[in-house]
């Protein structure tokens, strides 16, 4: 018989991710829309994604997309962030996600750090969506299923008339000390980056008290007009149960 478990059920098998003490939630947020689109297949983690959850790493450089824009001044800012329920097969270990089910935002106001902010009701619309259409597209019946956490997407906005790279990984306590980052080049003065990683739930995850998802975190590293190479940080995050 299948079996969904609710996210305070499942707390104890998450593994913990950070929430960084300086993460800023602005209010700039657009209104956080519903993903739509009639195709909505899951999407398994690879076993390189899975093995980064399991270890709070980030999603795997294949997800990033680069496209040139215009000159500017240096800068890094989060333009969007969308937010997937991560789901679990309990009994297999497999993670994943519906690509039509979660939750957009988009800033009008870019900043160096960004929350997706959503109210207790409207984390348990997504949370709800998501248990009901696995309800009814069962992936192995007689398994056990389960929210464990968020698959996070974030588009980054980097500009710098001499760009150098970027380093970045899926946020966890203390910033992430001890874990890897993933390193790529930045070839354009103005580029849009997308990052995706799979995100656990904290330990002070709840059903009706705020929390904070640490997400995405890296640096955009750059060269002055002298040669000296300087960093901004960037990071996007959820910020859970916030107050209507």
């Amino acid at each position: 018989m299948k079996k969904i478990a609710s996210l305070l059920s499942v707390i104890i098998l998450c593994l913990t991710v950070c929430v960084p003490a300086s993460a800023v939630e602005l209010s700039e947020q657009t209104t956080v829309e519903p993903l739509s689109g009639t195709e909505c297949q899951r999407i398994v983690l690879t076993e390189h994604e899975q093995a980064q959850f399991e270890e709070s790493k980030t999603a795997e450089e294949g997800a990033n997309e680069i496209s040139p824009l215009k000159l500017g001044y240096s800068s890094a800012g989060i333009a969007e962030i969308i937010g997937y329920p991560l789901l679990s097969d309990l009994d297999t270990g497999e993670l994943f996600y519906y690509p039509n089910i979660g939750r957009k935002v988009t800033y009008g106001l870019i900043n160096q750090s960004m929350s997706m902010r959503l109210t207790a009701a409207e984390a348990a619309e997504v949370y709800d969506e998501a248990l009901q259409y696995l309800n009814s597209h069962i992936p192995t019946e007689g398994h056990s299923y389960a929210i464990v956490g968020w698959y996070v997407e974030t588009l980054v906005q980097l500009r710098s008339d001499h760009p150098k790279y970027i380093e970045y990984r899926v946020a966890e306590p203390n910033f992430g000390q001890g874990t890897d980052y993933t390193k790529a080049n930045i070839p354009y003065t103005i580029t849009s980056y997308r990052i995706k990683g799979a995100c656990a739930f904290p330990d002070n995850a709840s059903d009706t008290e705020y929390y904070h998802i640490g997400g995405i975190e890296g640096t955009y590293y750059y060269a002055t007009d002298t040669g000296k190479v300087l960093g901004i940080p960037f990071s996007a995050g959820l910020a859970m149960n916030v107050k209507e």
